[in-house]
């Protein structure tokens, strides 16, 4: 069985994190304990390709990816984005999935950390228990997407923010003035919340109230039943009629929104316009669906460029990055 970072430590008589720091050349150890590990490191046959290539130079070998879900299209299309960036700076990925459980994605570090792997993206996060606890080991951690709040980390972010306020422009221009919102409850996560309140904020200050009978920001799960429960919320309200425009949350909800309308008779863009926040199956909809799009290619770009930054600055983890990707509009065929 291939010798474990765990191994080391044990044979050296230190703890796992003093191992790691020694390893990953992160942090003080002393000269006595530095030579502990790196002899014990030598009994016990410690060593791998990409790892020893990234002792010897800038370049740190693999990467850890630990997606949060598979089967979700952003973490697949976010998993190609870093392979393909990786690649072009001769890096190798090594994709584990958390399942979007604390024990498992505790689980996941600690098989990635048994490969000798010291750089890990999480896309995204579900426990930041378990950045930390990486952290302690000498991982530079990566956060996409979702940072719970955690600020002691580079991270690549979305202007969610701004994806609001920008649907919210749109509709401005577009003159519409009885506008409704479906999207996910905003307690749920900071995505949520910012696409919302970018949203709300911004129509108000356009001065463009957004009726709380056609504001359905309470989906519990990303799902088409959701999307059309709130679809069907908002046009059974007592406002009566149509809002001209709806702002969906996902493109999971929309799905559901879709269906909602096409079982009513209720034609899209002729007789209601939609916006997406998302741009996963827009392009494949019937009619096509206006959307934001996030750019995910910049996604792996920005994440394999800050391992590429910290594997330059020897570990130091003085300062911590974020990059904030700023959402655009995807111009289809379902504004009227």
């Amino acid at each position: 069985m291939k010798p474990t970072i765990k191994d080391v430590a044990k044979k050296a008589g230190v703890s796992i994190s003093t191992a790691s720091r020694v390893l990953n050349q992160s942090g003080y150890a002393s000269e006595i304990t530095r030579k502990k590990v790196l002899d014990a490191a030598s009994e016990v046959s410690f060593n791998a390709n990409y790892f020893a290539r990234g002792l010897k130079g800038k370049n740190p070998g693999i990467i850890g990816l630990i997606n949060k879900d598979q089967l979700h299209p952003f973490f697949s299309i976010v998993s190609h984005g870093i392979e393909q960036e990786a690649r072009l700076h001769d890096l190798g990925v090594m994709s584990v999935c958390s399942e979007a459980n604390s024990k498992i994605e505790r689980t996941c570090i600690d098989m990635l950390l048994d490969r000798n792997v010291n750089q890990m993206i999480f896309a995204t996060v579900t426990d930041i228990e378990n950045i930390t606890y990486a952290q302690n080991l000498g991982v530079h951690c990566i956060l996409i997407e979702r940072d719970l709040g955690y600020s002691n980390a580079d991270r690549v972010l979305y202007n969610n923010l701004g994806a609001g306020e920008l649907i919210a422009n749109i509709f401005y221009e577009k003159q519409y003035s009885r506008i409704g919102f479906v999207g996910m409850d905003t307690q749920i996560g900071s995505i949520e919340h910012d696409r919302y309140l970018g949203f709300k904020e911004r129509l108000k200050n356009l001065g463009i109230p957004l009726s709380e009978d056609w504001d359905a920001h309470n989906c519990s799960f990303y799902s088409a039943e959701a999307g059309y429960t709130a679809c069907e919320g908002i046009l059974n309200s007592k406002v009566g009629g149509l809002p001209e425009a709806l702002m969906v949350g996902s493109d999971f909800l929309l799905v559901g929104v879709l269906d909602y309308l096409s079982d009513h008779g209720i034609s899209v863009p002729e007789d209601i316009s939609l916006i997406s926040a998302d741009n996963f199956y827009t392009e494949i909809m019937q009619p096509r669906i206006d959307s934001i799009d996030y750019s995910l290619s910049e996604l792996g770009k920005e994440a394999i460029g800050l391992v590429e930054q910290r594997a330059a600055s020897s570990g130091s983890t003085s300062v911590f990055r974020t990059v904030v990707i700023n959402p655009s509009y995807v111009e289809r065929s379902s504004l009227r």
